[in-house]
């Protein structure tokens, strides 16, 4: 009797332990179930939030024909002559079959504009071909033009651009100067056949009183000929 008596206890006392355990992992699994649930919840609570991105970049032209040279471009390509800011047009040829006293000769696109008469060139909007010429109509000439004023060039590929006039047959450029500089600035350079230039920028601060912004060049040059060109201009 005795015996029979432990093992009933030993049997209930294992039963109890076993209900136990059974009960610890069901409590486990609930819990793990539970926490999976909350982070599925909370991952799918995030991906839906809306997220705020920010771009920042250089517009992109709006059409395959037109263009825009900027003053990053001029930095990276030190221009002399108003003729250095013309080549910054992929496909466009300067020529100058004199020392420099006219219009360069403007081939654009394997189609020759002679001094502007199929090509227009404008300033701040300003129409430079002139409309009547004894040299040709349409002759535009730049060499009064000061690189370093340049703020932008905008470029203007084919006769689609019907605001630009009936000068833009093979194309058109704006030139964009700067309203004011960043400083003062003196610039002094030579090269072969006596080339001199001579540059200064009068440029205060922000935050003066008077904020002019005046410019001015001497350049002089002789060119390869056997007899000195003696070519001076003085734009301000």
């Amino acid at each position: 009797m005795v015996t029979r008596k432990y093992i009933s206890c030993y049997f209930a006392i294992l039963t109890t332990v076993r209900l136990q355990l059974v009960n610890i992992l069901i409590l486990v699994m609930n819990v793990a179930i539970q926490t999976q649930t909350a982070l599925a919840q909370q991952t799918q609570s995030s991906t839906a939030e809306p997220v705020e991105v920010y771009v920042w970049g250089q517009q992109p032209t709006s059409a395959a024909t037109e263009q825009t040279r900027w003053q990053k471009d001029l930095e990276l390509r030190p221009s002399n002559t108003p003729s250095d800011v013309m080549r910054l047009t992929p496909g466009l040829i300067i020529g100058q079959h004199h020392g420099g006293g006219k219009a360069d000769q403007i081939l654009f696109r394997g189609f020759d504009s002679d001094h502007g008469t199929d090509f227009a060139v404008f300033i701040d909007g300003i129409p430079v071909n002139m409309v009547s010429h004894a040299h040709g109509q349409g002759y535009a000439d730049l060499h009064w033009l000061i690189p370093e004023t340049i703020e932008r060039v905008e470029i203007y590929k084919g006769p689609y651009f019907v605001n630009l006039g009936d000068f833009a047959t093979s194309g058109a450029m704006n030139i964009i100067t700067k309203t004011r500089g960043k400083d003062s600035t003196l610039t002094l350079s030579g090269g072969s056949y006596n080339t001199q230039r001579y540059v200064g920028i009068f440029a205060p601060p922000e935050g003066k009183i008077l904020s002019p912004y005046i410019a001015g060049e001497v350049y002089m040059n002789d060119g390869p000929f056997k007899n000195p060109n003696d070519y001076k201009r003085i734009p301000i």
